[in-house]
């Protein structure tokens, strides 16, 4: 007879199992067998069974499936060890089967085969094998009929006529196996114990199946057939002590109703929450009442009623006795034991969750951060954020945290970077992926790259334009020319031919341009590069070919030696991966597969592979972070579920469009949606204390009402019985609503709302200040920072003037050291197709230095080519001939207005408004200081040559006058005489050291075109639809918080005092007035 021992509690359950176990004896040393349904339960199983008995050793812990096949085993000794009806085998053996289709019954699946690849091919056999599989202990009949060539007469008809033709071909390569082994090995286990055979050599003395939710009926029946062979005893969770099996939930009432009014006059809801929730428990207490047929089950009871007196446990009681709540019996339990928090986003809902938990903690002195379990629906969404919002927490308020049950590709960077690795055969091999790839530990230190290193080798890339593209070879194979420019082959040769034969930018050898930042000890990372890339494309050209799976098995071991150099805390994860690895190859075998496999079936099938051999969640002694289903039954003290928003949970995970199972369901078949209630059931009776819901129930956008999950709507609607005033009077006491920033006003006016961060203070003080101007500064700065020290008061003459180029950028870069990243710095994956504005100054400048050095036209055009600036092609000859007409032009302005008699460079210290000024006066000659910049002018040219300016008037130079010329692509500037220069570097100097304590805000595009123009006109060069205006600097971003529209208050008295005398000492002279027509550069038809 099965002995079935039901509680509410699964530590009663733990308790009453242990209670029943015989004394150890010496002589007895088998493992004691518990079934469990997760490494969870597992391990919770572990803790308590050492805390009740001093040791837990010598016991076993099996899932269903994996003790059901393996008793087989033993049972039967021709049975394999592993099924054959694994759905790895099966997929094997499904995907050489559906490589040739030549049966009219699998007529149905010809289109699809004949439009998909072979990744298509083995997903499309996975979902078979998968759909099978659940088949095998939920339709055993059906499998059955179609063994023996009978149809069921499903819908539709040919659906079931293929499946039952595939399942026929499974069977064809197992054989002995070709119907379930179950009545063989009962009968054998019988015809052993009608001869007196002793069955503890091969069945456990006892069997205990522990905490296991829902079993499949045809594990049922084996279990019960089991239990007449040996003691064998079910601990179920069972939410309820009162007869529950007959209710239903309001909804499925109405539906029934609607259908036949006189089955639903003999049913009834009972406990609303329970009907709803409870289904799977209420199906799988019925289904074992239902197979023990006459035997019956020998039920043994453990309820514990919950003592407390806070409105959890009055609803976890209303459930165990079946006892709805009634009106005014929850009027007084605003206890806080069951909340709902309504966020705008789920980063919100963890920054919430955080010093709700730091509340908790400072208000129970015996709550331990084990004591918190934290559940979401998505984790792998959900990880990388509460890595973002608990890791990141400062020392006094940080929580320790778990993220337990990831599936592993997510969670190391060794396997992610082996899964991009395995899509070489097809990649583009851009720079940015590559140098990432590089920076993964185990493959830095397996070519010997240190961090400098791949800083060092950033930089070259940038140096060298290496965009994407092994070689020549590569790019053709992308279907486009065969151009070597851009690729890694023609990084890495510029950069050799650069140690070797320094080229300054200029000569070529060869057709290559040498790029010479490779000297010294640098040469070494460049070799370890080198070698990296050869194993790189050695490996592309072997992903590229299909190869067997017994030649897969060694191509892949040997690209884990190759590349992988793991530290002791990685060992563990190449070890899972050559399982996986191993396992995936045993498959293929056992399925008896010949054909050659791509590559990408391959990587898809070892990435299914570890996402079945993924670790389950486990308690971890910390607050841990788990899937909703992962830890659904184990007590905590607190128990949160985060991300309920509706249409996430619960999850409704469409059927396959060919499972026959959907249209003929049978009591024990699973429901995604019928499991999620039952784990939100599990989650709430497992809180002890306190049970949080939180849910995204505004929109980022306009700040809408969301709905919830529909599982926190029926929570409200049923707490909502025990208030005076229903459903509306509960939200108010158990919703708590939040704004949308973590540094609101409203969480430091007291209340409901608070907030553990004590530096949003200051900008929830910001938030109220009507002063535009002080809340815009005080968003990152709470008044002036602190007084410079000493080394701040002597300044070269060149950072002056990148302070004034940019006032916000160097305060916040060079005294706050804030680093933002720019786009220029990012490594970019296509090649130009325009000549890039950074680009254009780098060559423009490179083949200026050319033209004035003498080199000859031909030399110019070449080096043009050879460099990583001009896009290909047509539009990089045209691009390269524009760029060498212009640089003529300019220089022969250069030749015509340069002095002739050049003084040597000046060194200079002055001090100013008591700062030191060092620097260095290029370009002086008797007629003054003259400087040019192959460029259209701009506010840099400005105010370089307008500080250089001053400091020649203050100078003053013997033989030099006191006059600047500098010479732009389009204007050429003159600055008259300044009779007043040490005034007014004062005055700069002055608001360059103001400049270092708050943000200055002078906005040097806009206050040019203020003054040079009219208001208006300032105001749309900060603010319009231009990609460059001047509000999108990311530097102004950081400072206002936001994409401010409007000026700054002091934004125009700053203008007028910083560009006000620049102006009046000023004079533009167009370029097209000094021109002398010059002869056009010559056609270089060679050079592309």
């Amino acid at each position: 007879m099965l002995k079935l021992v039901q509680s509410n509690r699964l530590e009663v359950l733990a308790d009453s199992m242990l209670a029943a176990w015989p004394p150890p004896a010496i002589v007895d040393l088998r493992p004691r067998t518990i079934i469990v349904p997760s490494a969870a339960i597992a391990r919770w199983l572990k803790y308590a069974i050492a805390d009740r008995l001093g040791i837990c050793c010598n016991v076993d812990f099996p899932y269903p499936a994996q003790f059901i096949w393996r008793t087989f085993a033993e049972v039967l000794p021709e049975i394999p060890e592993t099924s054959p009806f694994d759905v790895g085998s099966m997929a094997w053996r499904l995907y050489e089967r559906f490589g040739d289709l030549a049966d009219r019954a699998l007529a149905p699946l010809h289109a699809y085969l004949a439009r998909v690849d072979a990744r298509g091919r083995m997903d499309l056999a996975r979902r078979v094998a998968g759909l099978f599989d659940q088949y095998l202990v939920l339709r055993p009949d059906w499998l059955q009929a179609w063994r023996e060539s009978r149809l069921m007469g499903l819908a539709p008809p040919a659906t079931e006529r293929w499946q039952a033709q595939l399942w026929r071909d499974l069977l064809k390569g197992v054989a002995g196996l070709e119907q379930h082994p179950k009545e063989a090995v009962f009968a054998e286990l019988a015809r052993l114990q009608a001869d007196g055979a002793d069955l503890s050599a091969i069945l456990p003395a006892r069997i205990d199946v522990f905490g296991v939710p829902l079993l499949p009926p045809l594990y049922c029946e084996i279990f019960l057939r089991l239990s007449h062979f040996t003691e064998l005893v079910f601990f179920t969770l069972n939410p309820c002590r009162e007869y529950w099996a007959d209710i239903v939930s309001e909804r499925d009432l109405a539906r029934m109703a609607l259908k036949d009014r006189s089955k639903a006059e003999f049913r009834e809801t009972g406990h609303p929450l329970l009907a709803s929730l409870g289904r799977q428990r209420r199906d799988n207490l019925a289904l074992l009442v239902a197979l023990s047929g006459e035997e019956g089950v020998d039920e043994q009871d453990a309820f514990v009623a919950p003592e407390g007196a806070t409105l959890l446990h009055r609803l976890q009681r209303s459930i165990l006795d079946l006892d709805n709540l009634t009106a005014g019996s929850g009027a007084d339990l605003c206890d806080g034991s069951i909340r709902i928090h309504v966020c705008h986003s789920l980063t919100r809902q963890l920054e919430v969750l955080h010093d709700q938990l730091l509340d908790r903690f400072a208000a129970c002195s015996d709550l331990r951060p084990a004591d918190v379990v934290v559940m979401a629906p998505d984790l792998d969404a959900a990880a990388p954020i509460i890595d973002a919002v608990f890791g990141a927490a400062p020392a006094r308020r940080f929580i320790p945290y778990s993220i337990s049950g990831r599936r592993r590709a997510d969670t190391t960077p060794l396997l992610h970077a082996f899964a991009t690795m395995l899509t070489f055969g097809a990649h583009r091999f851009d720079a940015a992926t590559v140098v990432g790839l590089l920076q993964t530990p185990a493959i830095a230190r397996r070519f010997g790259f240190s961090e400098s290193d791949l800083e060092q080798i950033s930089g070259w890339l940038r140096e060298t334009g290496v965009r994407w593209g092994l070689d020549a070879w590569h790019r053709q194979a992308h279907g486009l020319p065969a151009e070597t420019r851009h690729t890694w082959a023609d990084g890495i040769s510029r950069l050799l031919l650069g140690y070797a034969l320094p080229g300054e930018g200029m000569r070529t050898f060869a057709g290559l341009l040498p790029c010479d930042d490779v000297e010294g000890n640098s040469a070494l990372a460049l070799g370890r590069l080198a070698r990296a890339l050869s194993e790189i494309s050695r490996l592309a050209r072997t992903l590229q070919a299909a190869h067997s799976v017994a030649d897969w098995e060694q191509i892949l071991y040997r690209m884990i030696q190759t590349f992988f150099a793991p530290e002791e805390a990685e060992h563990a994860e190449v070890a899972h991966l050559r399982h996986a690895i191993a396992a995936v190859s045993e498959e293929a075998a056992a399925a008896g597969v010949s054909e050659a496999i791509d590559v990408g079936v391959i990587a898809d099938t070892i990435a299914a592979r570890l996402a079945v051999g993924a670790p389950g969640a486990v308690p971890s002694g910390v607050v841990t972070f788990c899937s909703i289903e992962a830890l659904r039954s184990i007590p905590h003290r607190i128990v949160c579920l985060i991300g309920l928003d509706d249409g996430a949970f619960p999850r409704n995970a469409a059927p396959l469009e060919f499972d026959l199972m959907t249209a003929l369901p049978r009591l024990g078949d699973r429901a995604r949606r019928d499991d999620d209630r039952g784990c939100f059931l599990d989650a709430l009776l497992a809180a002890r204390d306190v049970f949080y819901l939180s849910y995204s129930g505004r929109s980022l956008r306009d700040n809408a009402q969301l709905a919830p999950s529909i599982v926190v709507g029926e929570l409200l609607d049923y707490l909502g019985r025990g208030f005076p005033g229903g459903r509306d009077a509960a939200m108010r006491v158990l919703v708590v609503e939040h704004p949308l920033q973590p540094f609101s006003e409203r969480y430091f006016e007291g209340g409901q709302l608070f907030s553990y961060a004590g530096e949003y203070l200051a900008a929830a003080r910001t938030a109220s200040d009507p002063i535009a101007e002080k809340r815009v500064l005080r968003g990152v700065f709470d008044g002036a920072l602190p007084t410079p020290g000493d080394e701040w008061r002597r300044v070269d003459l060149e950072q002056l003037i990148r302070f004034f180029n940019h006032p916000v950028k160097f305060l916040l870069r060079e005294r706050l050291r804030i680093e933002l990243g720019d786009a220029d710095d990012e490594l970019p994956a296509a090649e130009p197709f325009v000549l890039e504005r950074q680009a254009n100054w780098k060559l423009s400048a490179r083949l200026l230095a050319m033209s004035r050095q003498g080199y000859a036209a031909d030399d110019i055009a070449r080096a043009a080519a050879a460099g990583a600036e001009l896009p290909h092609a047509f539009v990089g000859s045209v691009a390269s001939r524009r760029q060498r007409e212009q640089i003529a032009q300019f220089a022969v302005l250069l030749e015509r207005l340069e002095p002739t008699d050049r003084h040597a460079p000046l060194s200079f210290e002055f001090a100013a408004a008591g700062i030191t000024v060092t620097g260095v006066l290029d370009g002086l000659s008797a007629s003054g200081l003259f400087g040019f910049r192959l460029a259209k002018r701009g506010i840099f040219d400005l105010f370089n040559a307008w500080l250089h300016h001053l400091v020649l008037n203050l100078v003053k130079p013997p033989g030099a006058a006191a006059i600047t010329h500098w010479l732009t692509q389009d204007v050429l500037l003159t600055f008259a005489p300044v009779a007043d220069a040490k005034v007014l570097l004062d005055a700069l100097l002055e608001l360059y050291w103001r400049g270092l304590q708050l943000p200055l805000l002078f906005l040097p595009r806009s206050a040019l075109a203020l003054l040079e123009d009219k208001p208006a006109a300032a105001q749309k060069k900060w603010n319009s639809d231009r990609r460059y205006s001047e509000n999108s600097d990311p530097w102004y971003r950081l400072l206002f918080g936001e994409m401010r529209a409007d000026l700054p208050e002091e934004f125009e008295e700053l203008a007028r005092q910083i560009l006000g005398p620049l102006l009046q000492h000023l004079e533009e002279t167009e370029i097209a007035t000094l021109l002398v027509p010059a002869p056009p550069a010559p056609a270089l038809t060679s050079i592309a």
